[in-house]
C-alpha cells in the first residue's frame, strides 16, 4: 500500500517536471517563429542556462520530495509504534533542512531566470508589434514613436523622447516625447550643443550611469530628468547614417542603465533599422511610382502629342507626295552618300525607274550621263556648301539609255543646322533646246531673207539700168555684121561684143527672176515627164561629159500641183551643178519615191546623186546663198540654188542638200503630192 502511493505521487510529480520543463521550450520556440528574430550566441546560452537551472531544480525539488516522504513515513512509523526518533532520523531532518536551503536559492535563481525569461518575451512581443506596425502603416513617425513606447516599458524608464536627424540644418527635430509635456513637438535642437552629437557620429550608442562623473558628460544634473542616468540610442535605416536619436531616462526603480538594458534594445534597435528602411524603401518606392505614374501621365500626352503629329506628317507627307506627282517636272531628294530618297510620278515616267528600283538603293549618277557626272559632283558640293546654283543644265540618262537635256533647281536639306542632302526639281528642256534651235534657224533665215531683200532692192535697180544700155549694144552690133559682111576679122570681134552683151542680159534676167516675186501658175501634173523634159534640155552637155543617167522612179507614183516652168527650172539648176562637178565624166542616179511627213502627210521625195567632186563640209551652210559659189569658172554668179530653194519654198516642199568632198553629192527636194482619189 506504501509503495502504490509512493509510485503514485512520484508519477504525478515527473508529469510535472515535464510540463515545467517542455511548456517554456514551446513557448520560446513559438515566440521564435512568430517573430522570426535570430538571436545572438549570447541569447542563446542564456536561454540554454536557464532551461538547464529549471532542470536542476526540477531534480533536485524531486530529491527533496522523497527525502520529506521518508522523514515522513519514519515519523509515522515511530508515532504508531511509540518508539523513540533514531539518530538517522535527526540526521535525515538535518539533511532535509540543509537541502530546502539550498532549494531555496535555487528558487531564487528560478525566479530570477524567469524575470529574464518575461523580459525576453517581452522583448520578443515588442519585436513582434514593431514589425506588424512596419507592416500596417508605412508613416515612420508612428513606427519611431511605437519603439519609443516599448522602449519606455522594457526599460521601465519614465522620461523618453525621439528626434528626427536633419543633417541639412545640422538639427534634431522633436517628433514625440513621453513625461516632457515642457517640449512640443516639432522642438529642434543643434545637433552639436546635445548630447546625441556622439551618437551621431559615431553611430553607437550612449550609456551614461552618472552624468556628473562620467568623463565624457561632466555636467550638473537636472531635476526635470529624475536620476543621473540616462542612455541614448541611434536609429539607423540600414547601413545608412543615422536617421533618428532616442533618450531614455528616470527608471521607476531609481536604477541606473546597464549593459542589459542596452543588450536589451540592441534586438529592438536592429529591427526597428530593419522595418524602417523597409519602411523609407516603400515610401521611396510609393514616390517612384508615383514619379513613374506622372512620367506615365505626361509619356501618354507626348505619345498622343506625337501620334497627332505624325498623322499630320502623314497627312503633310501624303499632300507634298499627292502635288508633287501632279508637277509635269521631275522632284527629287537625294541624302550625302548619293543614294535616291524621294521621287515623283514625272520621274518615274521620265527616267524609266520604278518604286522598287529606289527602294534597292538607286544612286543619283544613275540619271546622267557620264560626261555630265563631274559637273554634277562639282556643283553639288557647291550647294552643299551654301552656294546658290539654279538652273544648271546636264545631260540626263534614261534607264533605258536614252539621254535628254534637264535643268536642275536644287537646295540642301538641313538637319540640326547641317547639311543632310538635297532636294529639288529637274525639268526636261528639250522642248526648249529645239525652240532656241529653231529660233536659231529662224534668227538665220531672218538674216538672209534681210541680206536677200537687201540684194534683190539693189539687183533690180541695177538690172534695169544694164537691161536697156544692153539692147542698144546688141542692135548696135547687129547692125554692124550687115555692114561688114567683107571683113572677117571685124565681124569676129562684132560677134564675141553679141555673146558677151548677150550673155550680160542673161546675168540680168537671172537677177530680175531672183528679185521678183513671180506668181505660181500650179496645176496638177506628173513628176516624171517634168524630169524627162529637163533631161532633154541638158542633154548635149551631159553627154559632152560622157555622164551615164540611172532613173529609179517607183512605180504608182501620185501627182503633184506646181508651176511646171519653175520646177523645170530647179531641176535644171540642179542637173548642171552635177554636170559642172564631173569633169571627167560619172553618173547621176535619179530616185524618185512616194513618202509621208511627220504628220502623215503624202510628199514626193526627187533626189539627184553625182558622183562628182563634192561640197567641202565647212560651205555645206552657204550652199543657198545668194552670190555663193564652190566653182571657179568665170561665168557662174552663184543664183542657181538661191533661186531653186525660192521657188521650192513657195511650193511648200523642201530641199536640203548631203555631199562629201571628193564623194559627190546628193540634193533632196520633196514637194507635196495629191492624195489618190
Amino acid at each position: 500500500m506504501k509503495n502504490i502511493g509512493r509510485s503514485s505521487l512520484r508519477y504525478q510529480f515527473l508529469i510535472i517536471s515535464s510540463l515545467m520543463l517542455v511548456l517554456p521550450i514551446l513557448i520560446i520556440s513559438y515566440l521564435f517563429y512568430e517573430t522570426g528574430v535570430v538571436f545572438s550566441i549570447t541569447h542563446l546560452v542564456v536561454f540554454t542556462g536557464i532551461l538547464l537551472l529549471i532542470l536542476a531544480g526540477l531534480m533536485a525539488l524531486r530529491y527533496i520530495f522523497d527525502k520529506i516522504y521518508d522523514v515522513a513515513a519514519s515519523l509515522k512509523d515511530a508515532g504508531e509504534s511509540g518508539m523513540t526518533i533514531s539518530v538517522d532520523l535527526k540526521k535525515d531532518v538535518t539533511e532535509l533542512d540543509e537541502i530546502l536551503s539550498s532549494f531555496n536559492g535555487v528558487l531564487k535563481k528560478f525566479e530570477r531566470a524567469t524575470e529574464q525569461v518575461t523580459q525576453k518575451t517581452l522583448e520578443l512581443d515588442a519585436v513582434k508589434d514593431i514589425g506588424q506596425i512596419a507592416l500596417r502603416s508605412p508613416d515612420v513617425n508612428e513606427l519611431l514613436l511605437a519603439f519609443l513606447d516599448r522602449a519606455l516599458a522594457m526599460t521601465k524608464s519614465q522620461i523618453g523622447s525621439l528626434f528626427m536627424v536633419d543633417s541639412a540644418s545640422g538639427c534634431l527635430r522633436l517628433i514625440g516625447a513621453r513625461g516632457m509635456d515642457h517640449l512640443p513637438v516639432g522642438t529642434c535642437v543643434r545637433i552639436d550643443d546635445s548630447l546625441a552629437r556622439y551618437v551621431v557620429s559615431d553611430k553607437r550608442s550612449l550609456l551614461v550611469q552618472d552624468v556628473e562623473s562620467d568623463p565624457r558628460i561632466q555636467k550638473k544634473n537636472e531635476q526635470k530628468y529624475g536620476a543621473p542616468s540616462f542612455m541614448t540610442l541611434p536609429i539607423s535605416a540600414g547601413q545608412h547614417d543615422v536617421t533618428a536619436v532616442l533618450n531614455l531616462s528616470n527608471k521607476k526603480t531609481g536604477e541606473v542603465f546597464d549593459a542589459n538594458d542596452e543588450n536589451m534594445l540592441s534586438i529592438m534597435q536592429i529591427e526597428i533599422g530593419f522595418s524602417l528602411e523597409n519602411v523609407l524603401l516603400h515610401a521611396q518606392l510609393e514616390e517612384h511610382i508615383k514619379n513613374i505614374e506622372e512620367r506615365n501621365i505626361r509619356l501618354e500626352r507626348e505619345v498622343a502629342i506625337r501620334r497627332e503629329t505624325e498623322a499630320s506628317l502623314r497627312e503633310s507627307e501624303a499632300r507634298f507626295r499627292e502635288l508633287a506627282d501632279l508637277l509635269p517636272q521631275t522632284v527629287f531628294e537625294v541624302d550625302l552618300t548619293g543614294r535616291l530618297l524621294f521621287l515623283n510620278k514625272t520621274a518615274f515616267e521620265s527616267f524609266g525607274y520604278t518604286q522598287e528600283d529606289l527602294d534597292r538603293g538607286l544612286n543619283v549618277l544613275h540619271l546622267f550621263t557620264p560626261d555630265s557626272r563631274e559637273k554634277l559632283s562639282v556643283n553639288t558640293q557647291k550647294i552643299l556648301s551654301g552656294e546658290t546654283l539654279s538652273g544648271m543644265e546636264y545631260r540626263a540618262l534614261r534607264k533605258n539609255g536614252g539621254a535628254f537635256p534637264i535643268a536642275v533647281y536644287a537646295c540642301q536639306i538641313l538637319q540640326d543646322q547641317k547639311p543632310a542632302g538635297l532636294r529639288g526639281i529637274a525639268i526636261d528642256i528639250t522642248e526648249r533646246k529645239r525652240a532656241e534651235e529653231a529660233q536659231a534657224r529662224f534668227h538665220e533665215e531672218l538674216i538672209r531673207s534681210e541680206k536677200l531683200a537687201a540684194i534683190g532692192a539693189c539687183a533690180a535697180g541695177v538690172a534695169h539700168e544694164v537691161k536697156n544700155p544692153l539692147a542698144v549694144i546688141v542692135q548696135g552690133v547687129e547692125y554692124l555684121k550687115t555692114s561688114l559682111e567683107a571683113d572677117v576679122a571685124l565681124l569676129d570681134v562684132t560677134e564675141r561684143i553679141k555673146q558677151s552683151a548677150l550673155r550680160a542680159d542673161t546675168i540680168v534676167k537671172g537677177l530680175l527672176s531672183f528679185t521678183r516675186q513671180m506668181p505660181l501658175q500650179a496645176e496638177e501634173m506628173a513628176i516624171t515627164p517634168l524630169i524627162e523634159e529637163t533631161l532633154s534640155f541638158i542633154e548635149q552637155q551631159i553627154q559632152s561629159r560622157q555622164i551615164s543617167i540611172i532613173r529609179q522612179y517607183a512605180p504608182d507614183l501620185p501627182n503633184t500641183e506646181v508651176d511646171g516652168n519653175q520646177i523645170k527650172q530647179v531641176f535644171v539648176n540642179i542637173l548642171l551643178n552635177s554636170v559642172d562637178a564631173m569633169q571627167d565624166g560619172g553618173t547621176i542616179t535619179i530616185c524618185v519615191d512616194s513618202v509621208r511627213d511627220a504628220s502623215d502627210q503624202p510628199f514626193l521625195q526627187i533626189i539627184f546623186s553625182d558622183t562628182g567632186c563634192g561640197i567641202p563640209e565647212g560651205k555645206m551652210d552657204k550652199v543657198f546663198d545668194p552670190f555663193f559659189t564652190t566653182k571657179n569658172s568665170p561665168g557662174n554668179v552663184g543664183l542657181g540654188l538661191s533661186i531653186t530653194k525660192g521657188i521650192i519654198d513657195k511650193h511648200h516642199g523642201s530641199i536640203r542638200v548631203e555631199s562629201e568632198s571628193g564623194k559627190g553629192t546628193r540634193m533632196i527636194v520633196g514637194l507635196p503630192a495629191i492624195r489618190s482619189r
